[in-house]
């Protein structure tokens, strides 16, 4: 969005864990009306992230 008022920087991290791979997903948001965006559509935006994790993971599991 325009002058900063909202911005997303999404990331994945992988690392060695036991024995397999960690996966850490997030989004960093930042934007003097951030707070106000996510009140909206935080809870929606973390369902979706919980369910490409999922996804994911059956995907990686059947390699």
């Amino acid at each position: 969005m325009p002058l900063g008022m909202f911005n997303g920087r999404h990331f994945f991290r992988l690392s060695a864990h036991q024995n397999g791979t960690l996966l850490t997903h997030g989004e960093y948001f930042t934007g003097w009306l951030h707070r106000l965006i996510l009140g909206s559509i935080g809870e929606q935006t973390r369902q979706n992230f919980i369910a490409m994790n999922q996804a994911l993971k059956e995907r990686a599991e059947k390699a």
